[in-house]
């Protein structure tokens, strides 16, 4: 499910998110995500401000190049180039690439108009990856069974075939290869193509435009010139270039200093704003023409510059120089903006920055305080609004210098978890561990919603919706005695007690114990056997087998999303076996290439997870602990560091 999501970004320079809903100033059960960007050695990336679509996001950075950000999805993210292989029938020599003069190159696209050989296509960022090598074409149809398909002569309108005859004095094969995006949820430098392309300011909309992951993105560069970014798909988020908007010019014929730029997530529209606080508005940008033809000015109640402005499907806000917030309907002529300034109302004061949704709801930051505020009661009745509320925000010192937009929505390793019925005291918890890490975070999300009512009053609840506390570490096995005594080994087999003194109560408490852990995340990929093409990939699941999964068969990408606290310490995946050959799919394996009809190999990742808290590490001579057992319930406290090991537990080492 795609739920919606507003970004913000954070003074210095974080980009966060947050699950929208219909009031997000009433959202306290959810907490900011911080999705920080890291440069090429691993610094973190300023980033100064973000424009969300629904499935993906862009920032500009100090440096004023753009990354890109691709939101999880259920559909993989591909691109296929192709190009054509030409030759040509000499008598006494055969078939050469050697063409004539006359004839298109020896490597080409359909039509022949231009060269392209293996060399021009690249990876289009550092998101991209190749899913195969150059494959050739094996359409019966079309080809024969080397891919080459025949004609008396190259040129335009050629009727090509699959067979050789005695007057096919020309021939050409197709080569295609697969990109796939594997940067999902993770920010992506865009390419740069120009030194032209540093830029300043960044918008996106027109998400309404028909087509499935199709918009508007549009930019703001420092030499003060307006692009739009091309090519823009759901298999391509990234577009392929920028194609410049011809710029404003005033009636001395001098060309207008643009400061910012904004567009409509309903519409195709584009406003610019000068640095003297006039407001332009592109005309004629339809779908054969989505540069748009002409600036055309628009005026401004009073003629009173602004500082500026946020465009919603059917509303318009603007913020005057004296800091002071208005608001009016919109009509669109020609997708150029008209505002109706009969219905002009006042809506505020002392708020920046705005952002309006694609049901015009509207987000702001306050100049006092730099925090995040929403536009309460806009509806169609009233879309003017009522009053500005703070969003909430768990982190009280987290100040806001931009804002995204809003998208209404209509293993065997264990973690301890730290359960205080209320009335909440120290004698009244429990611990308990969960198999998986799903199941964890499952448990996270569900308890996260339980609070306190308003006034911190206790209300006494049943144990199983009782709040509760996560204790940071990865375990393989957990053992918990009297009085509190938890031990617990990791898959490596190191022992680890929980302190003694640890009191999930007390939220001033720091612990700086230092564990980690590592296991080998292990998938495997399939491919079924096609007649005429071989061995081929597929997507979801066939014949009950996934495409991509773990060794017990549930579905698993190599893009897959690690569970709290993990983070691959391999940087990337790498094949540990070769091609084993089956009967089928689900059937049997280990059989001579030439009889299989289905073949699988395995890649391996190491993930790790290092935190701090709670746990001390119990250090042993010797050899490694699969398992402790308390051997007796314990009558008295005893402080960890100077428990007697063999007194407490009995090992099972490996």
């Amino acid at each position: 499910m795609n739920h919606g999501y507003l970004w913000a970004v954070t003074s210095d320079g974080t980009p966060q998110r947050i699950s929208s809903k219909e009031k997000p100033e009433a959202n306290d059960i959810y907490d900011w995500e911080d999705f920080p960007v890291t440069g090429a050695g691993g610094e973190q990336v300023h980033i100064l401000k973000v424009a969300a679509t629904p499935g993906v996001i862009f920032g500009i950075d100090r440096a004023g190049q753009i990354y890109v950000f691709v939101l999880q999805t259920h559909l993989a993210i591909r691109q296929v180039v192709s190009t054509y292989s030409n030759q040509r029938w000499y008598p006494f020599v055969g078939w050469s690439s050697r063409t004539l003069p006359t004839d298109r190159p020896m490597f080409s696209n359909e039509d022949g108009s231009k060269r392209l050989t293996f060399e021009s296509f690249s990876l289009r960022s550092d998101g991209w990856r190749w899913e195969e090598p150059w494959m050739v074409g094996q359409d019966v149809r079309r080809y024969d069974k080397e891919g080459w398909e025949y004609a008396f002569n190259f040129g335009s309108g050629v009727d090509y075939q699959p067979v050789q005859k005695k007057l096919s004095m020309v021939r050409r094969r197709l080569f295609k290869r697969t990109m796939r995006y594997v940067a999902i949820e993770h920010w992506i430098q865009m390419a740069v193509t120009s030194q032209e392309h540093t830029f300043l300011d960044i918008c996106a909309g027109n998400f309404a435009s028909g087509s499935e992951g199709c918009f508007d993105l549009y930019a703001l560069s420092e030499a003060a010139s307006v692009y739009r970014r091309e090519g823009i798909c759901r298999n391509n988020p990234e577009g392929t270039r920028w194609a410049k908007i011809e710029g404003i010019y005033g009636k001395d014929g001098e060309p207008e200093d643009i400061s910012a730029i904004g567009t409509s997530p309903a519409h195709r529209c584009l406003l610019a704003l000068t640095w003297d606080g006039r407001l332009y508005s592109r005309g004629g940008m339809k779908s054969d023409s989505p540069t748009g033809k002409l600036w055309i000015e628009i005026s401004l109640p009073a003629s009173l510059p602004i500082t500026g402005f946020a465009l919603g499907a059917k509303s318009l806000w603007i913020v005057s120089v004296e800091g002071k917030i208005f608001t009016t309907t919109i009509s669109l002529s020609s997708n150029s903006v008209a505002p109706d300034y009969a219905k002009l109302r006042e809506a505020g004061e002392a708020m920046c920055r705005m952002s309006c949704t694609v049901n015009d709801q509207v987000l702001a930051i306050s100049n006092r305080d730099e925090k995040l505020h929403v536009r309460s009661g806009v509806c169609p009745d009233e879309p003017y609004g009522e009053q500005w509320l703070p969003v909430v925000h768990r982190a009280a010192e987290t100040r806001v210098l931009q804002i995204g937009s809003v998208y209404p929505l209509s293993g065997k390793s264990r973690s301890v978890f730290c359960i205080q019925p209320r009335p909440l005291s120290a004698e009244s918890i429990v611990l308990i561990g969960l198999g998986t890490d799903d199941e964890r975070d499952q448990w996270v999300q569900m308890i996260e919603k339980m609070r306190a009512d308003k006034n911190n009053t206790q209300v006494p609840v049943p144990l199983s919706a009782a709040p509760a506390l996560l204790v940071p570490g990865h375990f393989h096995r957990i053992s918990a005695g009297a009085e509190r005594i938890v031990w617990a080994v990791t898959k490596g087999g190191y022992a680890y007690a929980l302190d003694a003194k640890y009191d999930p109560l007390d939220e001033e408490a720091e612990y700086f114990y230092r564990q980690y852990d590592a296991e080998l995340e292990t998938i495997v990929e399939y491919q079924k056997h096609a007649l005429f093409r071989g061995f081929i990939p597929f997507e979801g699941k066939t014949g009950g087998v996934y495409a991509w999964s773990d060794l017990d068969g549930r579905h698993k990408e190599k893009t897959m999303k690690l569970a709290r606290g993990w983070a691959w310490s391999d940087p990337e995946w790498r094949m540990v076996a070769d091609w084993d050959y089956g009967t089928a799919l689900d059937g049997k394996w280990g059989i001579d290439e030439k009889k299989g009809n289905a073949r699988r190999r395995y890649w391996q990742r190491e993930r790790a997870f290092e935190t701090a808290g709670p746990w001390i590490r119990v250090y042993r001579k010797s050899g490694t602990i699969k398992e402790i057992r308390f051997s007796r319930p314990l009558e008295f406290e005893v402080p960890w560091e100077k428990v007697d090991l063999e007194d407490l537990i009995s090992f099972t080492s490996y």
